[in-house]
């Protein structure tokens, strides 16, 4: 997006991709989150503004995001999504398919970058140099005047620029920056590996500091670190209402916000505990290969979750293939009685264990769930077994809040003044979210899309003023 702002503008821009492909974490996503946009006012959903949405995310991060910079990101993100769909309309690339209350849907993978680059900004020329990684920011007199690069060959690249924008998508594949800012690296990364804080990394080098709400990017399915969950139906388990116990073997939450507020309640409820356990039956685990999720809910109450439709497939059908690999790697369990799963999975202490099982039954038996207040129609029967447990920690698709910046996406130092020539965009940068994230889609490419387009703005003007 900052390219194409430059190119609007005329100015000569670089573009350094450290990968072979374009779009970044972006091309992982379906959508991005656009407000105000003619797309979304034809789709009927006129009357969510900016102000109201401003007013919203805002209301639910309590004010720790940096309002002014929220309210940029909102203000340009419909005129972004109409602009880029014109562009996209000169192409092969439908770009929208579909809008909605917050999100544009582009469907995932690396085409509707690509036409925008091949048909656009290559020819208006726009370097773009691939396989090139940002090694270290060039400061001169204060001010950052570039970067220092290496391509894959081991070539060197000097950079030099009036302006830079750092946007490197955070450090969700690097284990190390993890365990130092988050705390520790206990997730299943289902972003890209070659995102490993190197902008993060750069930018500290030479003073900028971390925002204070930097977080792991949570995903609203379950996974686990030794047995690929996401190649299959497992990741889905904690969709279904399961019991769901800590390591300790205590209840910690109302397993219906897995569905309800999968994003923010649920996903930091998991990170809370590390990992945790799912309780389910033979003939839960038999439904649910046969029916998917509408082998242990009922139509109605799965209608009243607006579920996305790759959840609500036919069968799933590789689920016992799937829980066999999980017995196989220890990952997961299965005994004749409760009481034998609490022994087979090795609780510390059985009685804490006994405990929580005998209260959840009681919740069962009752439908009434006085201390988590769970919906009574996700409460799944634990009557008859054999039973199962399977191990699941919280996937991520990256880190966001990185690096402390202004409303214009400039970087600041450690007196949060502005550090002259540099900016920070995308998961890179810290202030458009908080923590836990906001519920709704599409506000991770959004921010990617209209940060750049907010940074580019403010640099260009920068330049063109002298």
């Amino acid at each position: 997006m900052a390219a194409i702002e430059a190119m609007e503008a005329g100015v000569d821009a670089i573009v350094l991709e450290k990968t072979g492909k374009l779009g970044g974490t972006s091309v992982c996503s379906t959508g991005f989150a656009g407000i105000q946009s003619q797309q979304q006012i034809d789709a009927g959903v006129a009357d969510y503004t900016v102000d109201s949405a401003f007013r919203e995310l805002m209301d639910f991060c309590k004010w720790r995001a940096n309002g002014p910079l929220v309210y940029n990101i909102l203000k340009v993100s419909g005129p972004n999504a109409d602009r880029l769909q014109a562009y996209w309309n000169q192409t092969e690339d439908p770009g929208v398919t579909k809008a909605g209350v917050t999100a544009h849907d582009t469907g995932k993978g690396t085409r509707k970058f690509d036409v925008l680059y091949r048909q656009f900004l290559e020819p208006a020329g726009i370097n773009v140099m691939l396989e090139t990684t940002a090694k270290h920011l060039i400061v001169e007199d204060g001010t950052v005047v570039g970067v220092e690069a290496e391509k894959q060959d081991g070539t060197k690249v000097t950079v030099r620029a009036k302006k830079t924008l750092v946007c490197t998508g955070g450090f969700g594949g690097n284990d190390e920056m993890l365990r130092k800012y988050i705390g520790h690296d206990n997730f299943y990364l289902n972003g890209l590996s070659s995102n490993v804080g190197d902008g993060v990394n750069m930018c500290m080098e030479i003073g900028a500091i971390l925002s204070d709400e930097v977080s792991p990017h949570l995903a609203e399915f379950c996974s686990n670190k030794k047995v690929d969950f996401y190649a299959g139906y497992m990741k889905f388990m904690n969709q279904a209402g399961s019991l769901a116990l800590d390591p300790s073997g205590e209840r910690f939450v109302n397993e219906e916000f897995f569905v309800t507020q999968a994003l923010s309640y649920g996903a930091s409820a998991l990170r809370r505990v590390g990992f945790a356990y799912l309780v389910f039956t033979q003939e839960q685990l038999d439904a649910m290969t046969e029916k998917g999720l509408y082998g242990v809910l009922s139509e109605e109450t799965i209608d009243s979750l607006k579920l996305r439709a790759r959840i609500l497939v036919p069968s799933y059908y590789t689920l016992q293939d799937e829980m066999a690999v999980a017995l196989e790697a220890g990952e997961a369990w299965k005994a004749d009685t409760l009481e034998d799963l609490g022994v087979a999975i090795g609780f510390a202490d059985q009685e804490i264990y006994q405990k929580n099982i005998q209260d959840y039954m009681t919740v069962l038996e009752t439908g009434e769930d006085p201390l988590f207040g769970k919906r009574s129609d996700m409460m799944p029967p634990l009557s008859e077994g054999p039973f199962y447990a399977v191990r699941v920690i919280s996937a991520i698709d990256g880190t966001y809040n990185g690096i402390r910046v202004n409303e214009n996406l400039q970087a600041v130092n450690g007196d949060y003044q502005p550090i002259s020539g540099l900016y920070v965009a995308g998961q890179d940068s810290g202030g458009f979210f908080s923590y836990p994230y906001y519920e709704g889609v599409g506000w991770t490419q959004g921010y990617a899309w209209n940060s750049g387009s907010v940074a580019a703005k403010h640099m260009i003007a920068s330049i063109q003023e002298g």
